[in-house]
């Protein structure tokens, strides 16, 4: 009678490990922090995803309707000092990949994980991975600047 009890038991104690690791990633508000220092000189921090990183591995296939807008950018906004205007004229809010900062100067420059210039206010933007609709794009619910970006040649993938 042992024999069964401990396969059961064994089985059990597998299908729960399995179950836990096929689950649906949970947001950890410790992933969703500020840009870390050191900062490029000048830049300050914008909302990252520290789950969101280069190189990515991006497949081509495109979602329909993809996201897209113009990047703006406001020096006063602490929290949120960069976001994406869409065609319609409402803001998009965006978690951008770790390490990712915004410089003012003359024009707002959104700099990637290497202080390199990665988008400036007024320049359009899309993300043909990204599915409209996927996320709200408030700030309580951000789109994530992932997969193969048409600017740049970027791709950037969630990291597990």
């Amino acid at each position: 009678m042992r024999a069964p009890l401990f396969r059961v038991l064994a089985g059990g104690i597998l299908a729960a490990a399995v179950a836990a690791g096929c689950g649906e990633a949970q947001t950890n508000l410790d992933d969703l922090v500020p840009t870390p220092v050191p900062l490029p000189a000048g830049a300050i921090p914008v909302p990252v995803d520290a789950h969101l990183v280069r190189p990515g591995l991006c497949s081509m296939p495109a979602a329909v309707p993809r996201l897209e807008g113009t990047l703006e950018a406001d020096a006063a906004n602490a929290d949120w000092p960069v976001w994406l205007r869409a065609p319609d004229g409402h803001r998009m809010y965006v978690r951008w990949p770790a390490g990712f900062s915004v410089r003012f100067g003359a024009t707002a420059e959104l700099l990637d994980d290497q202080g390199v210039v990665a988008l400036t206010a007024g320049q359009a933007f899309r993300l043909p991975q990204v599915r409209v609709g996927e996320l709200l794009g408030t700030m309580g619910d951000p789109y994530l600047a992932r997969g193969q970006w048409e600017q740049g040649g970027r791709c950037y993938a969630i990291r597990a």
